[in-house]
């Protein structure tokens, strides 16, 4: 790609393209742009011009934006394609899986236009992503962002919002309050006190962990344990929920606080979704790479099986469902985040040193990653002695412990 990435954005609504100009025009973000209200008016100027980016409106009269994302993955298969969209139409922007690159929430907020523009321009991760997006055109499930995640976080854009609200929102699903209750009573939070309602949950672990829990059942919840190729459900969600509870324990320890604790407990959780995925999928091949991994590590082992792993899989998934890029960076990067190029503490440092962490304290959970931290990346961002501390301190929490 350019120096100076050139992106064409395209929406019928005037009023919406007008706010985009000047939501970009202010942002000094130093790209060059075109703006379009017409899918077939954008493909005429593709055809005319080279363009690194674009980045369409879902929703549009006639052509909508899958299908003109469609069209120029045909047509100009180099341009990376971006889609904006309301978060009530995430079911539509995952019936483009493997089309699309990215989803953008709307209304657009300048700081993730700006990732994601920045994440496009990765040449070798684009290249990487257009493996995973053939791999992803061809499969039959593929999990969708939860309507009662949508709706939570709809609501909690609300200043006045309160746990209140957010509680009565959660109650609403009984099965899915049944789970919650059911996790935070367990061994992994170890609270002092019986939790009763997602109410409370939420005052005792904050929103965003309880956000994080709705997200994170969920997705679990879409794969059937019998279908996984061998793969054991229990021991992966096991294995997710010890990492999430050592990232928190990380962050503890070293007093981070805000999103960067949030974030990593909900890429903890979610790190190893990609596995599922697969092995739901292909269980077949996937049972291949499981025994493949026992010699070369299971990121190693799908890479050789299908060409992509269960880390560039998340990561891509994450990304359409329009979460935070911390969360995606975390997930697509956890087995080798050197590849990243972070060079500072991030959500990412934190996962990655949870996940192996966890992995060699576990000997039920040893086949569910690496079990070698990089530690090139961790002096990298300043942490390397920290480690052994870490673990120290997650093995004497697990001490009298269910979960140990």
């Amino acid at each position: 790609m350019s120096a100076q990435k050139r992106i064409l954005f395209v929406d019928d609504d005037d009023v919406e393209l007008k706010a985009l100009k000047h939501l970009v025009a202010s942002s000094d973000c130093g790209w060059e742009v075109k703006y379009c209200q017409s899918p077939e008016d954008a493909l005429t100027i593709l055809g005319k011009e080279p363009f690194d980016i674009t980045v369409s409106d879902l929703r549009m009269p006639g052509m909508d934006g899958g299908e003109f994302l469609s069209e120029v993955m045909v047509r100009h298969p180099k341009v990376v394609r971006l889609i904006m969209a309301d978060a009530t139409d995430q079911n539509l922007t995952m019936e483009k899986a493997g089309v699309v690159h990215q989803y953008i929430p709307k209304p657009c907020e300048i700081d993730i236009l700006r990732a994601s523009v920045d994440r496009a321009g990765d040449l070798e991760a684009s290249i990487r992503r257009e493996r995973i997006m053939k791999m992803v055109e061809k499969m039959d499930r593929l999990p969708a962002l939860p309507s009662l995640y949508i709706e939570v976080v709809e609501k909690l854009k609300d200043p006045e919002v309160s746990l209140e609200d957010v509680g009565e929102i959660i109650s609403r699903d009984i099965a899915m309050t049944a789970k919650i209750l059911k996790l935070v009573n367990s061994a992994f939070f170890g609270l002092r006190r019986q939790i009763s309602s997602p109410i409370e949950a939420a005052n005792y672990l904050g929103l965003d962990t309880v956000k994080g829990l709705v997200l994170s059942l969920h997705a679990f919840a879409q794969f059937d344990a019998n279908l996984l190729g061998g793969l054991a459900l229990e021991a992966v969600w096991n294995h997710s929920m010890l990492t999430a509870v050592c990232c928190k324990l990380i962050a503890d320890h070293e007093g981070y606080r805000g999103h960067m604790k949030d974030d990593s407990f909900v890429a903890g959780m979610l790190h190893n979704i990609g596995r599922l995925i697969m092995a739901s999928n292909d269980p077949e091949r996937y049972q291949l790479a499981n025994q493949e991994s026992v010699e070369i590590g299971i990121a190693a082992a799908e890479e050789e099986v299908f060409g992509v792993n269960h880390a560039d899989l998340g990561g891509y998934l994450f990304a359409l469902w329009g979460l935070p890029g911390s969360i995606v960076d975390a997930v697509e990067f956890h087995h080798d985040p050197s590849k990243s190029g972070q060079r500072e503490v991030s959500t990412l440092t934190l996962v990655h040193a949870a996940n192996a962490i966890v992995t060699r304290q576990h000997e039920e959970v040893r086949t569910s990653g690496s079990t070698r931290v990089d530690e090139a990346y961790l002096d990298s961002v300043g942490l390397k002695d920290h480690y052994q501390d870490w673990a120290n301190a997650y093995a004497e929490s697990l001490e009298g412990s269910v979960v140990a």
